[in-house]
């Protein structure tokens, strides 16, 4: 895909039915360090801050500044009153921003959480137990029932599965992996997202997406990039009571 979407797979989905045997003989590691530098490592970039500097950004802003003049000019005028409220109004928000920043990155955390194990990879012809983060597309993974899917792939042999996409779809039920695909997306119901749970079968699958290229990897960048950024309901109501003060 391009546009600033995820990277493409490293082989044409075509092979998937017409050189099934070839992608199953899985990467060598001269394959594996170039297909490093080209997608980086399964995982999710964390760009962390100091939790003093994530404090002081929410009083950077600039509604917060037009609201910290305000408070100001109270002040060099001994409007003590109006000073007072609208520091309380400013802090009250900048400690609500705060922690909802901090919530944000809980979650990035908590998505990351699953990509720190190890799992049987083939490399070099056979099997081999190599950490999650090191999972390149193009890498053939044997997964059993209980394991959590590394990266976004796409079933090749194996038992028929039942795969738990309920933290990221919603779904409550265990879907069946393959299935018939979605109207006019094909392979689609041979693919298993990453963060899914493998709840039934065995399976040998091919890595197509991984770290912020897979569906669950963009979401956490897009909680990163929107972290701090939003308004939420009772922020709002604090600002519009600052503008009447102002």
């Amino acid at each position: 895909e391009s546009g600033g979407g995820p990277l493409p797979p490293p082989f044409a989905l075509a092979k998937l039915d017409n050189d099934k045997e070839g992608l199953l003989k899985g990467l060598t590691d001269a394959e594996v360090a170039e297909l490093v530098k080209k997608y980086g490592l399964n995982e999710v970039p964390e760009e962390k801050e100091p939790l003093w500097k994530m404090f002081l950004k929410q009083f950077t802003g600039p509604m917060q500044i037009m609201i910290e003049c305000a408070a100001l000019l109270c002040f060099l005028i001994h409007n003590w009153p109006d000073f007072t409220i609208i520091m309380v109004l400013l802090l009250t928000n900048g400690t609500l921003g705060f922690f909802e920043e901090k919530s944000a990155q809980a979650s990035v955390d908590a998505l990351k959480a699953g990509l720190e194990k190890k799992m049987p990879v083939k490399r070099n012809g056979k099997f081999d137990s190599i950490p999650v983060v090191q999972v390149v597309p193009g890498d053939i993974l044997f997964m059993r029932g209980g394991d959590i899917v590394p990266a976004d792939c796409y079933w090749l042999e194996g038992d028929p599965c039942q795969v738990d996409e309920a933290a990221l779809t919603g779904e409550s039920l265990p879907v069946k992996v393959p299935r018939k695909d979605d109207h006019g997306k094909q392979f689609s119901g041979r693919q298993m997202w990453s963060g899914s749970i493998l709840k039934v079968g065995e399976c040998q699958a091919v890595v197509s997406h991984t770290g912020v290229n897979t569906m669950i990897g963009e979401a956490a960048k897009a909680i990163q990039d929107a972290s701090g950024k939003d308004i939420g309901v009772f922020e709002g109501k604090i600002i519009e009571a600052a503008q009447v003060l102002i």
